[in-house]
């Protein structure tokens, strides 16, 4: 699993701000992150609700009985380092097809006290 990472803060490759990471160094739990555009590790804080069909048998039962509602972000105080990555298709294509010519964007990202200070393009 993985969690999702948005940025609002300037990346060095300025095409890329728009794109949506994910990054395995956090709980991995699908959780939402954002860095904002003053440069803050920022998480999503949701709750809980049973959503799930209660006429339903089986595992269909369980779709949906906990299904997240947001409640707000939270500032994490992040210090230290965190890798993100995502994939793009270069040639248009949807990224889930054989047609695809993948690129693999990869960065790392340090904090200190909370504070982005430095975001590095891994080749």
């Amino acid at each position: 699993m993985f969690d999702n990472i948005t940025w609002e803060y300037p990346l060095p490759d300025e095409e890329h701000n728009k794109l949506a990471f994910q990054s395995k160094d956090f709980d991995c739990l699908l959780d939402n992150y954002r860095v904002s555009k003053e440069g803050r590790l920022l998480f999503e804080t949701y709750r809980t609700e049973d959503h799930s069909d209660h006429n339903a048998t089986g595992i269909d039962r369980l779709l949906g009985c906990m299904t997240r509602i947001p409640t707000g972000w939270e500032d994490v105080n992040f210090h230290g380092w965190f890798g993100f990555y995502t994939s793009i298709c270069k040639t248009g294509e949807d990224l889930h097809t054989n047609k695809c010519d993948h690129d693999w964007i990869e960065y790392e990202a340090k904090f200190t006290d909370g504070q982005v200070v430095e975001i590095i393009r891994v080749q």
